[in-house]
C-alpha cells in the first residue's frame, strides 16, 4: 500500500477504491433487516436472492458514484474535501483549527485493512471524514496533520505502556450489575409472574423488553471492549472496540470537569465509572461520543482517584465534604447524608444519589456561570440550591438544599474566584 502524501502536496487524491464496497455493506444490512422483518409473513428463496442482489447493486452504484466524485487536497495550511454529484461541496479545514484526528475502523473497514480518518475542528464547526482509506496511509496523514496542529507531536509510541486497561471479565460483570439492568430484570420476572397463568401476549411483551436489555448490554461490551488508556502529547489517547476498532484523543486542557459514578451493586465491589465533559463534544447517542466522554467504563476507586488527580491536577479527596443541613431532611429525606459540598481554591466537589451515587469535581476556572435556585419550601427552611455551568455533558454539578448562607458563601466564591471560605456548620 502507498504512503500517505506529504504534507505540502497540493495533488488531489482519491479515497480508496475499495471504499463502494465497504459503503455497501449499509445497503446489505439493511436488506438483511427487511428479509428478517418479512419472514413472519412468509417470504420466498427468489425474493431473497433478487433483492439482495438489488441491495448490493445499488450499493455499489451509489458508493461508485460517492467514492468517483470525492476527493482531497493536504496542503501546508488546510485540507480541501470535495464531495457531490449533483450538487458539489468544497470543505475547507485549516490545520492551525484542528482539534482532533482520529483513525477508526469499523467491521468491514477492519477485514479489508482500512481506515476511515475522522477530522474535528475547534469552535463547534462541522468537520469532515475521508472513508475509506488503508490504514497505514491514514495513520500515517494523522501523524503529519497533528505534528503541524499546536498541540505539538502527534502520538505517543506504540509501546508506551498503558495507564489502565478494562478486565473482560470485569467489564461484562459490570454491565450486568447496573442499577438500570438489575432493574429491568426485576421488572421483567415480575412480569412473568403475573402472566404466568397463561396470558401469552404478556409473556412476549416481557421477553421482548428482556431482550431489547440485553441487546443494549451487549452493544454496550462490544464498545468498551479492549478499552485501553494511555497517555499522548496530546492528552489521554483511548483505543477500544470489539467489532470495530475506534479511538478518541482527550486533551487535558479540554476537560471541563470529571464525575465518578457508582451504581448500587458496584459500591459493594469498590467499583467505580468515570466521566469527563469535553468541551466541544455535545452528548449524542454514537459510540464515538460515548468513548470521547467515557475516560474509565470500570475501575477500582483508588485507580478511578489516582486518574482524576492526574487529569485535573489536583486532588479533590484532600476537598473537606460537608452535609446537608438536618432541616434538608424534609425535602430529601432518603438522600440528605449524600447531598454534600465542598471547594477550595482550586475545584468545586459535590455528591449525591440513592441507588447510583454520582461525585461531580469542577474546576473552578472552568465554571462559566453560577445559579441559585430557592423554592417556597426552601425558603421557608432557609436553604437553596446551586447549580455550576459548564459545557454540556455528564457532569452536572449540584449542590442541593444548603443552608442559605453557606450557598450565597458557594456562589460568590466562584464567581469572585476567591479562597476557600468558612462553611457554615
Amino acid at each position: 500500500m502507498s504512503a500517505a502524501p506529504p504534507i505540502a502536496d497540493e495533488r488531489f487524491h482519491r479515497l480508496h477504491p475499495l471504499s463502494p464496497l465497504l459503503r455497501s455493506g449499509l445497503f446489505l444490512v439493511a436488506w438483511a433487516g427487511w428479509v428478517i422483518n418479512s419472514s413472519r409473513d412468509g417470504i420466498h428463496r427468489r425474493e431473497v436472492a433478487l433483492s439482495g442482489l438489488i441491495a448490493l447493486g445499488a450499493g455499489l452504484v451509489l458508493g461508485a458514484g460517492s467514492w468517483w466524485f470525492t476527493r482531497y487536497r493536504v496542503s501546508a495550511e488546510e485540507i480541501r474535501v470535495e464531495t457531490g454529484f449533483l450538487f458539489r461541496q468544497s470543505r475547507r479545514i485549516r490545520i492551525e483549527r484542528l482539534q482532533a484526528v482520529e483513525v477508526q475502523q469499523p467491521l468491514l473497514a477492519r477485514i479489508f485493512g482500512m481506515a476511515e480518518l475522522s477530522l474535528e475542528v475547534a469552535g463547534g464547526d462541522a468537520g469532515a471524514k475521508l472513508a475509506f482509506l488503508p490504514l497505514p496511509r491514514a495513520v500515517e496523514l494523522r501523524r503529519q496533520l497533528l505534528d503541524r496542529t499546536p498541540g505539538g507531536p502527534a502520538d505517543v509510541a506504540v509501546d508506551e505502556p498503558a495507564l489502565y486497561r478494562v478486565d473482560p471479565g470485569r467489564l461484562l460483570a459490570s454491565q450486568f450489575l447496573r442499577t438500570g439492568f438489575v432493574s429491568a430484570l426485576v421488572g421483567a420476572l415480575a412480569g412473568l409472574a403475573a402472566n404466568a397463568a397463561g396470558r401469552g401476549a404478556g409473556v412476549v411483551l416481557v421477553a421482548g423488553a428482556g431482550l431489547a436489555v440485553l441487546t443494549f448490554v451487549a452493544k454496550q461490551f462490544a464498545t468498551l471492549y479492549g478499552f485501553t488508556l494511555r497517555e499522548s502529547p496530546q492528552g489521554l489517547r483511548i483505543v477500544s472496540g470489539l467489532l470495530g476498532v475506534r479511538s478518541q484523543t482527550v486533551p487535558f486542557g479540554r476537560v471541563q470537569g470529571l464525575v465518578m459514578v457508582e451504581p448500587l451493586l458496584w459500591r459493594t465491589l469498590g467499583w467505580v465509572r468515570v466521566d469527563v465533559t469535553v468541551a466541544g463534544v455535545a452528548q449524542g447517542g454514537s459510540d464515538n461520543d460515548q468513548l470521547a466522554s467515557t475516560l474509565l467504563p470500570v475501575a477500582t476507586r483508588a485507580e478511578a482517584e489516582a486518574l482524576a488527580q492526574r487529569v485535573l491536577d489536583a486532588d479533590h479527596t484532600a476537598v473537606r465534604l460537608q452535609e446537608a443541613p438536618t432541616r434538608a431532611s424534609w425535602l430529601a429525606p432518603l438522600t440528605r447524608r449524600r447531598l454534600r459540598v465542598g471547594w477550595d481554591a482550586t475545584l468545586v466537589v459535590t455528591t449525591r444519589g440513592l441507588l447510583t451515587t454520582r461525585t461531580d469535581v469542577v474546576p473552578r476556572a472552568k465554571i462559566q456561570s453560577v445559579h441559585l435556585v430557592q423554592g417556597l419550601l426552601q425558603r421557608l427552611l432557609g436553604l437553596a440550591t446551586v447549580r455550576l455551568d459548564i459545557p454540556s455533558g455528564p457532569v452536572a454539578a449540584l449542590a442541593a438544599h444548603r443552608d442559605q448562607v453557606e450557598a450565597w458563601q458557594l456562589a460568590i466564591s466562584v464567581v469572585d474566584g476567591g479562597p476557600e471560605p468558612t462553611m457554615t456548620p
